[in-house]
């Protein structure tokens, strides 16, 4: 008997909870005039069931400590109508403290090798630049510094360890991330396909930059397509060589770091040098290129971001390394960092913030770990999105690249479909000019 009634307990609080989420779905489609409409929470109802089973569940006595929420939950002999009822009672801030306890229950990130050694070593390697100021540099002295040392540093605070930096280049910063030589790289790292296939590439993005160019005094190129087919110089490993040599037909001179490439700008071995457009701005800065000018608009811009191992995608560093660079864009930390090292205001950062900071929900922040342990889909790159993390129109258009290989970013993406419908108003507009133009000059000619 025992067995039978526990098995009609399961059958009653499954139709329990199936019900209340159909009623708070119709109350969603048709709310009242002073009700906010919300979702029921899958939590709640597992704790409805819990209870209702006689059974018990830490994160449930989250619930019932909330005056609103305990007054909802109903007992095992509470009638099916009356509890559905009070369920519809749920507003806002309770629906906020059912899903702040989601994360109580949210699956642990898997450990970390790296993490392990770092503690026992007890200092943190991170591969920085010395060549790329302001963001890595050596002073006077020799001693390496910089923006991203000083992310580096506050890294190393946050996980309770020294810092040792290890100096990197374009060309072998993730070479050295493979070989174990460092933890981590936090070098002007650009956010690609190709480089998440190497490494892990940790979210949120910390900054973001374009593709310029550092022309010499006689240069008169004012747009890209000005310099097409010219010699340029270039530094190895930097993600915009191919596609900017392949879009303008450059002919690309490559050196093994930003230093050498410059230097031979200098000896007029070419006519640009086609690098990072915040390195360049940090140059021209400098009393050592007066008269030398970066003339042409930013391209191809892409999110930076710190560079783990492959391995390591997952794990308990790669989330405490996420939370970190979540609270400096809260924090303006990095806005800080900006205005300290003499960098023009980025239009990211600014963005970011506000994105971060923003609650659509009182009490809940919108860029909050879901109970996977990922942030939301309006929080990531959107680069890297799949059809599963979307919906709508967007999940349908990823979806169809997924299958096909086909990029139709005019059905899904807001800016691409507005400059499509733009260009396909601008074509029509034309046409019916011309065909009245035609028709005018063939009137005026029959008379």
């Amino acid at each position: 008997m025992n067995g039978i009634s526990k098995l009609l307990d399961v059958t009653y609080s499954v139709h329990l909870v199936y019900s209340v989420h159909w009623l708070h779905w119709l109350h969603f489609l048709r709310p009242s005039k002073t009700a906010k409409p919300q979702r029921c929470s899958i939590t709640l109802s597992v704790c409805l069931a819990l209870q209702i089973m006689g059974l018990q569940w830490a994160p449930c006595a989250a619930v019932a400590a909330t005056p609103a929420l305990s007054a909802a939950t109903p007992s095992a002999s509470t009638p099916l109508t009356a509890s559905m009822t009070a369920m519809t009672a749920i507003t806002a801030s309770e629906v906020s403290t059912v899903s702040s306890m989601s994360s109580m229950i949210a699956k642990p990130p898997k450990s970390s090798d790296a993490l392990d050694l770092i503690r026992k070593r007890g200092a943190v390697v991170v591969g920085v630049k010395t060549d790329y100021p302001p963001f890595g540099r050596l002073d006077a002295s020799g001693k390496p510094e910089g923006f991203e040392h000083d992310l580096a540093q506050d890294i190393a605070r946050r996980l309770g360890v020294t810092l040792t930096k290890v100096s990197v280049t374009g060309a072998n910063r993730l070479q050295k991330l493979e070989e174990g030589a460092v933890d981590m790289v936090i070098a002007t790292t650009g956010d690609t396909g190709e480089r998440r296939r190497i490494a892990t590439m940790v979210e949120p993005n910390y900054y973001a930059s374009g593709v310029t160019l550092l022309m010499r005094p006689e240069q008169k190129a004012q747009v890209w397509t000005d310099i097409r087919g010219q010699r340029v110089c270039a530094a190895q490993g930097s993600y915009f060589n191919r596609p900017m040599g392949q879009r303008y037909l450059l002919d690309l001179v490559m050196f093994n770091n930003a230093r050498d490439a410059k230097l031979a700008l200098r000896d007029g071995r070419c006519i640009g040098f086609l690098f990072d457009n915040t390195a360049v701005q940090g140059d021209l800065a400098l009393p050592e290129w007066a008269g030398y000018k970066a003339p042409l608009a930013p391209a191809m811009t892409v999110p930076w971001a710190i560079a783990i191992a492959r391995r390591e995608q997952g794990t308990l560093l790669e989330k405490m390394l996420g939370d970190a660079v979540a609270d400096w864009h809260r924090t303006g930390f990095l806005i800080q960092r900006e205005k300290a090292w003499g960098l023009p205001a980025a239009r990211f950062l600014q963005d970011t913030q506000k994105l971060w900071l923003s609650s659509p929900v009182p009490g809940q922040t919108l860029c909050a770990r879901t109970a996977d342990g990922q942030w939301p889909s309006a929080c990531r790159n959107p680069v890297f999105l799949t059809s599963g993390d979307v919906g709508g129109l967007r999940s349908l258009g990823l979806r169809w690249r997924e299958l096909t290989g086909m990029d139709l970013t005019i059905v899904y993406d807001t800016y691409d479909r507005s400059r499509f419908l733009a260009g396909l108003v601008q074509t029509v507009v034309l046409m019916l000019l011309c065909t009245i133009g035609s028709l005018s000059l063939g009137v005026l000619g029959a008379l």
